[in-house]
């Protein structure tokens, strides 16, 4: 059940972090690196330790309360850095372009999945993902001169990447 109120409750403070990092900060995808990095903890610390299989018949069950409140959390973030990236950053145009499409479909599959009941389970695996962005935007945060910083960081995002992306997601599809 798709719950307003949370989300209102979780977009506001995180609205209020992305304009505080964005004056900061300027260009820097901090906001970014934070949220992946909690909706990843989140996923992983909890989608491992259930008993599901990763056939669609396991995974097109609802959220149960956890997950619910998980897919609260991202579709306020989506919302937040929505207007936030459309209003108030000052990213070149093909790149926020980018973020905002991405926002519009995880927000519409977020959404789908707790007003429809069905495949939360499979939305909060697909979720699980959201450990590559923390390599990918993260990179980003490290000063031109750590060359081997940022190598190391492309390689894990590489890694986990072909392992949560390719391997294990898109068979269970």
């Amino acid at each position: 059940m798709l719950d307003y109120f949370e989300v209102a409750a979780y977009a506001v403070p995180i609205f209020s972090l992305a304009y505080a990092f964005e004056k900061r900060y300027s260009g820097k995808p901090i906001m970014h690196t934070i949220m992946t990095f909690v909706m990843a903890i989140a996923t992983h610390s909890y989608f491992w330790q259930q008993p599901w299989g990763m056939d669609y018949e396991s995974l097109a069950g609802a959220a149960d309360p956890y997950e619910s409140h998980v897919l609260h959390f991202s579709l306020a973030y989506m919302v937040a850095d929505f207007i936030f990236l459309a209003f108030f950053c000052a990213l070149p145009f093909k790149e926020k372009g980018m973020y905002l499409l991405h926002h519009i479909a995880a927000s519409h599959m977020i959404i789908g999945a707790l007003i429809s009941h069905v495949d939360g389970h499979m939305l909060f695996a697909a979720m699980t993902c959201e450990i590559s962005n923390i390599f990918l935007n993260g990179r980003e945060l490290l000063p031109p001169s750590a060359k081997i910083a940022k190598l190391v960081t492309d390689g894990l995002f590489a890694l986990t990447f072909l392992v949560y992306r390719m391997w294990y997601l898109f068979p269970s599809l």
